[in-house]
């Protein structure tokens, strides 16, 4: 059977650390307001924040909403890794979101 989205999602971040990637689901404080946490451009990096990921995902775990991230570092390397279990990180803006390649 398909694993869904929320599961290949999760496995390609595992994956990410293993490839020195630093991995952070931050709050609402940490995410926006004076406490907000910027990546830096020299450390590979990806944010994610908590609340979207609640509420980016069915209870099938099928993606329903696109996941806002934080990418610092080497994105293309990121996006490489995220295309092998069928996600992308697509940037708009300097912003940047996360989202499942469709079949078609």
């Amino acid at each position: 059977s398909e694993q869904n989205d929320l599961f290949r999602l999760t496995y390609a971040l595992e994956l990410a650390k293993q490839y020195d990637w630093v991995y952070h689901v931050l709050s609402d404080s940490e995410w926006s307001g004076r406490r907000q946490i910027q990546p830096s451009a020299s450390v590979n990096s990806i944010c994610l924040l908590k609340s979207a990921l609640d509420i980016g995902f069915n209870d099938d775990g099928t993606q329903v909403m696109p996941v806002p991230a934080r990418i610092g570092g080497r994105a293309g390397g990121l996006n490489a890794l995220l295309k092998t279990c069928g996600w992308e990180a697509v940037c708009n803006d300097d912003h940047w979101k996360l989202v499942t390649i469709s079949a078609g």
